[in-house]
């Protein structure tokens, strides 16, 4: 599972959700009603990668994956003046007819643009 949240704009200081399905641009939207991504199968979900394609942004700003509308441990930290992050330790557990979605917290004075984010999802046996 892939999908690349592209926006021409530099993200100041918004903090938003996005559905956790597709490729392509997203809508965001600060609601995660209308946000999420209906999951078929089982399964768990695993290594985040996110990247930047530049960071102005003078906080620490994370990106974590939602389930049926709460946190999970799943997410990524983009540190001040960096381009990267990931979660290679953290996994979520999926049954079908979860919602996933991923939120963006902008921390003080996010500045992130051009984010390609992806994780794996592992059906299960």
């Amino acid at each position: 599972m892939l999908y690349h949240i592209n926006r021409n704009a530099t993200w100041n200081a918004d903090s938003f959700f996005a559905p956790a399905c597709g490729l392509g641009e997203l809508s965001l939207d600060t609601n995660i009603d209308g946000q999420q991504c209906l999951m078929p199968m089982a399964g768990t979900l695993s290594l985040l990668f996110l990247h930047s394609r530049n960071n102005a942004g003078d906080s620490t700003e994370r990106f974590t994956v939602y389930k049926n509308g709460a946190a999970t441990a799943l997410s990524a930290i983009v540190v001040n003046g960096t381009k990267l992050g990931s979660d290679l330790v953290n996994t979520v557990a999926i049954v079908a007819g979860d919602l996933i979605s991923v939120y963006y917290d902008a921390g003080a004075s996010g500045a992130l643009n051009k984010i390609a984010l992806a994780f794996v999802f592992t059906p299960a046996p």
